[in-house]
C-alpha cells in the first residue's frame, strides 16, 4: 500500500527499571524530563565524540518502562552501547524486535487525519488501523515523530495480538528492502536514516538534528563536543537536499568542486531524467554557491543544492 512500509528490522528496545529515566537523561541529547504518556521525545545517542550512535524516539509504556524506536537495524549495538553505562543504575535492555510488528505510516492524507486525531499529542494507544488495508487487526499503538515539519507515523503491533489469519501479512504493505516509494519520499523531505546520513561520522548539527538537542538540561554522552560546536559555530558541513543531472544512483559518492572533494551523496534516487539526493557539504560550497559535480564511470555530473527544510 502507498504511504505505509514495514519497517520491523529497526532497533526496538525496552528499557525498564527504577532509574531507566534518569538514566536515558544522561546519556542522550534531548530533554527525557518532557516524556509522558501522551508525548514522546525524539533524541540523540552520540558517542565521546559527539558523533551519532543512534536517533531514537522514546515512548514511556508505563511507569519505569520505555520503549525506545530507533533507526539502526542492529539493535545489539544499540542495546550494547546503553549497556556500557549501566553499572550501579537498576535498570536493563531488552531488545523487542521480535516482538513487535512494526509499520511506518508517511502517506500526508493518513497522517494528516491521524494528526487531528491526536488533539495535540505525540503517541496515542489502542488505535485501530483498519483503514490501512489490515482487515480486522488488533488496535496499534501510534507514535509520531516530526522531521523538520515533516510528520511521519509509527504503527506498533505486539505479536502477540496478531491473529493467525493471512489477514495480517497483508501484500499490499512491503517490506522495508522493497520499499523504494518510502526512499524516494523521504529523499524528497529531507529526512535522514541510519546508516546513510546517521552514523558515527557525523553529529546531529550537521545533520540538522537540533531539535533533538537540549541546550540547557546538563552534561550527556558528548555533550561538551556538541555544546562547543553550537555556541562557537564550528559546524563545518551540513545534510542537503541536492538534485544531481543525470541518473545516478550509486552511494556513497563524492561531490567535488574540481581542485578538491567538499562533499558525500549519501542516498539517491531516480526523479525522470534527474537523480535527487541527500548528502553532506561543506559551509564553504554552500556559501561559495560554486559550481558542483559528482563523476560516476568517468562522466561528471552537476550537483545543485535544494535548501533543507531541516537547516538552521
Amino acid at each position: 500500500m502507498p504511504g505505509v512500509v514495514d519497517v520491523s528490522k529497526r532497533c526496538m528496545l525496552l528499557m525498564e527499571g527504577p532509574d531507566a529515566r534518569d538514566l536515558l537523561q544522561r546519556i542522550t541529547t534531548n530533554d527525557i524530563s518532557k516524556l509522558s504518556a501522551d508525548r514522546c521525545v525524539q533524541t540523540v545517542f552520540t558517542n565521546e565524540k559527539g558523533r551519532i550512535v543512534d536517533v531514537v524516539t522514546v515512548v514511556e509504556l508505563a511507569s519505569e518502562s520505555y520503549l525506545l524506536i530507533g533507526q539502526t537495524k542492529e539493535p545489539e549495538k544499540l542495546r550494547a552501547w546503553i549497556d556500557r553505562f549501566i553499572i550501579m543504575e537498576d535498570a536493563q535492555v531488552i531488545s523487542l524486535n521480535d516482538s513487535y510488528r512494526h509499520l511506518l505510516v508517511y502517506d500526508p492524507k493518513i497522517v494528516e487525519s491521524q494528526i487531528v486525531q491526536l488533539g495535540g499529542s505525540t503517541v496515542k494507544r489502542n488505535v485501530n488501523l483498519e483503514f490501512l488495508g489490515l482487515g480486522q487487526a488488533e488496535p496499534f499503538l501510534l507514535v509520531m515523530e516530526d522531521w523538520g515539519g515533516t510528520p511521519i507515523f509509527h504503527a506498533l503491533q505486539e505479536k502477540s495480538d496478531l491473529k493467525p489469519s493471512s489477514e495480517n501479512d497483508s501484500p499490499s504493505i512491503s517490506k522495508e528492502k522493497d520499499s523504494r516509494d518510502f526512499n524516494s519520499y523521504r529523499i524528497l523531505y529531507s529526512i535522514p536514516i541510519s546508516p546513510n546520513e546517521l552514523n558515527e561520522l557525523y553529529n546531529p548539527l550537521e545533520a540538522n538534528l537540533w531539535n533533538y538537542i537540549s541546550w540547557t538540561k546538563g552534561c550527556y554522552v558528548g555533550q561538551e563536543v556538541i555544546a562547543r560546536l553550537g555556541t562557537y559555530k564550528k559546524v563545518q558541513r551540513k545534510l542537503c537536499s541536492l538534485e544531481i543531472l543525470g541518473q545516478v544512483f550509486e552511494t556513497p559518492l563524492s561531490i567535488s568542486n574540481g581542485r578538491e572533494d567538499v562533499g558525500m551523496v549519501t542516498s539517491a534516487i531516480e526523479n525522470g531524467s534527474l537523480t535527487v539526493a541527500l548528502g553532506y557539504l561543506s559551509l564553504r560550497s554552500l556559501e561559495v554557491k560554486e559550481p558542483l559535480f559528482c563523476k560516476v564511470a568517468g562522466a561528471n555530473f552537476e550537483v545543485r543544492i535544494i535548501t533543507s527544510k531541516m537547516t538552521k
